[in-house]
């Protein structure tokens, strides 16, 4: 997927952060934009070709950086959004949507995550 996935620009977008997500068994790609918007909420964009990722996309209201980190898991407005409408508890995609968002908020790195299965 390539950034002109979305085919228009994100107004406000000062420090976007752009995601490429291999699932993996699935193998319904998706990419997840996070970026801060002039007040300072960071906002999320996800296009997918699954169904249930851009339903959980479409759930995510503007947040601010302390709402991304929050923990415990069972806390995280992410991790709760996607436990309403995601049908695997393997996706990867609210892990995408935290480290992108921790990126755009300026509190990580861009750095990417591997899982690799040893043989």
């Amino acid at each position: 997927m390539s950034e002109n996935m979305l085919g228009k620009d994100i107004a406000g977008s000062g420090n976007k952060v752009i995601i490429d997500v291999d699932p993996g068994a699935c193998r319904l790609r998706s990419q997840v934009i996070g970026w801060t918007d002039d007040g300072g909420m960071l906002r999320v964009q996800i296009t997918s070709e699954c169904k249930s990722v851009i339903e959980f996309g479409k759930r995510l209201q503007p947040m601010n950086v302390m709402e991304v980190l929050k923990m415990p898991y069972s806390e995280n407005i992410i991790y709760i959004e996607g436990g309403r409408t995601l049908k695997h508890a393997t996706c990867a995609i609210p892990l995408a949507v935290l480290k992108c968002l921790e990126v755009a908020g300026g509190m990580g790195v861009k750095r990417g995550i591997h899982i690799t299965f040893q043989s």
